[in-house]
């Protein structure tokens, strides 16, 4: 999948990946971030049980 973020919010998550890969801190991968951020939307809006992934 492919999706368009705006801008800013783009060079946040390149520089947030960056600093996290450096720091060889998990999640480091800008497909891994974004992947924890939407099953945290997810599971706080009622779609995913906590537990579950």
């Amino acid at each position: 999948m492919t999706f368009r973020l705006p801008a800013p919010l783009a060079g946040q998550l390149v520089g947030v990946a960056t600093e996290r890969k450096l720091q060889r801190e998990r999640p480091f991968t800008q497909q891994d971030i974004v992947c924890e951020a939407l099953h945290q939307w997810f599971m706080r809006n009622g779609y995913v049980e906590h537990n579950g992934r």
